[in-house]
């Protein structure tokens, strides 16, 4: 866990959240693409990442302070789709399905370019599995190994992001699953 918290799951630290409000903003507009669908899910769960990182960055990087500051983030995002749903009735519609998560409505052009995805991200991560090692036994062991924790840790929150984005994108807000993993 790049976190060093395993309470950082996708869904508790907002990950699925952002991922939602941007599907939800693509039902809204029309764009129902699948490469559209998992780019905005992509974008909306990096920039919740991003978010998670700031807020615990600025307020002081403690183990509790990104659990909270995502949960913080969580539901403002989530309020972000509830907001648009009620604002756009007809996205209320499209995204219930993706709101409740499932595998029902799995179509190959939703699948396949979320398949691309996480294959890609999940061959990067496997490529750098020493890095992630060796942040794993903390930031300060890695830097005195020579690793660029900084760098590195953002770099896997990407991928992280990636693969939780392009997950949501097909399989909708399923936030049980991170608590059984």
């Amino acid at each position: 866990n790049v976190l060093l918290n395993p309470l950082a799951s996708p869904n508790i630290i907002g990950i699925n959240a952002g991922a939602g409000l941007a599907v939800t903003v693509c039902c809204a507009a029309g764009w129902l693409s699948g490469w559209v669908l998992a780019g905005a899910a992509f974008g909306g769960a990096f920039l919740a990442v991003l978010a998670v990182s700031g807020v615990s960055r600025l307020v002081g990087a403690s183990r509790t302070t990104v659990i909270l500051s995502g949960v913080a983030v969580n539901a403002f995002l989530g309020a972000m789709s509830d907001a648009v749903t009620s604002l756009v009735p007809d996205a209320a519609a499209l995204s219930s399905d993706f709101r409740v998560g499932g595998f029902g409505g799995v179509v190959p052009a939703r699948l396949v370019p979320a398949g691309i995805l996480i294959a890609l991200a999940l061959g990067a991560v496997l490529l750098m599995g020493n890095e992630l090692e060796i942040l794993s036994l903390g930031e300060d062991t890695a830097r005195s190994l020579g690793l660029n924790a900084g760098r590195m840790r953002t770099v896997f929150l990407g991928l992280s992001a990636v693969l939780c984005g392009a997950a949501v994108s097909f399989a909708g807000l399923l936030g049980f699953v991170g608590l059984i993993v």
